[in-house]
């Protein structure tokens, strides 16, 4: 029950951090975006690689594109 708990803490974890980092990127602040994934996402990324991997493209995209999966 304990490693369960565990799980879903740093499953809760990470996507408060995920939603920070797309946040900052939505207010412009790219340097603390980055440095944000580096110190909060980037721990997570053999659970959590692919959902890292594609907040990454959120860099490069702007918040008004057209793109998927980034399209708003």
């Amino acid at each position: 029950m304990e490693s369960t708990n565990s799980s879903k803490q740093n499953k809760l974890e990470f996507e408060l951090r995920m939603q920070q980092y797309i946040e900052m990127l939505r207010a412009g602040e790219r340097t603390e975006a980055r440095q944000h994934a580096k110190k909060y996402l980037t721990p997570h990324s053999e659970t959590y690689q692919s959902d890292i991997l594609r907040a990454a493209g959120l860099m490069v995209f702007p918040p008004n594109t057209d793109a998927e999966p980034y399209k708003v």
